[in-house]
């Protein structure tokens, strides 16, 4: 039997169990460091990871991998993304397959002044520097009454404050925070009407299907409430970014509407959080995902959208419980 591996899998249980249910076939592995995730209490199969996401990590990823028959491996936080990108050409060359971009996109894509300098010229991008340049440089100037310092390598709106677009507050903040000013950057705060988080699917840099997930409520950086929209703009926005840049596999995008205007603010080489309302409302990525694993054709979708508009998610916590006969004092809270 062939498996899949979806590795740092944590609270990601609705994702998996979709794929499960879909991919009937296939064994449905967990390698997660804490032994009492979510995640594993629905996989067929756990391997406890190392908490350090090193070479020593995917070596150990890769034994299982042959192990197992594995033929795909799913990432799903941000922190493993550049490791997977330089390691997916070694793990292709024994049969399996890491659903991630080239390293080249997901260098771009992880680093918010790479993001930035990459595309500002021909999409509209909140304007940022990196902090150490905007509290030297009389050239470096923002217009937005508001403005955010953020990690310039950040996840999940962690370490984000927004402040007055004062030079001697950021200066403040940063010396009172202690900030690394060659790791934090300053950006254009955007006071937007909405913003809307895009799914999509990718064969090699081909856009094969999208589904576009206006936002409605979010909750420690991860949409809570959320309906399915199709505006063509955006669609053609997310074209005209998988054109300057080749990515594969899944990705989620991040737009924001001010106005007539949108402005994108940050790509994420991997499944999005809230892409189950995109699967419910129609966005079947997971039969994409089967046909490469088996070989076959992947044909773009008519217009690269099939969503239901107007479909809703609205989540709510759950949670398992049961005894833990062999339980690790090291995984107290």
């Amino acid at each position: 039997m062939k498996s899949l591996i979806f590795t740092s899998c944590g609270r990601r249980v609705e994702l998996i169990q979709i794929i499960k249910d879909a991919i009937r076939e296939f064994q449905i592995i967990g390698y997660e460091y804490n032994h009492i995730a979510p995640c594993l209490k629905i996989v067929d199969k756990k391997y406890i990871a190392p908490k350090v996401i090193d070479e020593s990590y995917l070596n150990i990823l890769l034994e299982i991998g042959l192990k197992e028959n594995a033929c795909l491996i799913v990432p799903l936080i941000d922190h493993e993304l550049i490791k997977y990108s330089l390691a997916k050409e070694k793990f292709k060359t024994y049969g399996i397959e890491i659903m991630i971009s080239p390293f080249s996109s997901v260098d771009i894509a992880m680093d918010k002044l790479k993001t930035f300098d990459f595309f500002s010229s021909k999409i509209n991008v909140p304007i940022t520097y990196l902090v150490e340049d905007y509290l030297i440089s009389t050239k470096s100037v923002i217009n937005s009454d508001s403005l955010l310092l953020k990690p310039r390598f950040g996840s999940s709106s962690i370490g984000i404050f927004k402040l007055k677009n004062e030079k001697n507050k950021v200066k403040f903040l940063v010396e009172a925070l202690e900030i690394d000013t060659k790791n934090y950057i300053v950006q254009e705060y955007i006071d937007f009407d909405f913003e809307v988080t895009v799914d999509a699917f990718l064969y090699e840099g081909n856009l094969i299907e999208l589904s576009q997930r206006k936002r409605l409520k979010v909750r420690a950086g991860e949409v809570e409430q959320a309906i399915i929209i199709n505006d063509d703009e955006i669609t053609d926005m997310v074209k005209k970014i998988t054109e300057m840049i080749e990515f594969d596999w899944v990705i989620n995008i991040q737009v924001m509407r001010k106005g007539n205007k949108l402005y994108l603010t940050e790509i994420n080489p991997r499944f999005g959080g809230g892409y189950p309302l995109s699967y419910y409302a129609g966005a079947n990525f997971i039969e994409h995902i089967k046909k490469r694993i088996n070989k076959e054709e992947v044909l773009p979708i008519k217009n690269y959208n099939r969503t239901v508009i107007n479909t809703v998610m609205s989540r709510y916590d759950n949670a398992f419980y049961w005894i833990e006969d062999n339980h690790d004092k090291s995984y107290r809270d």
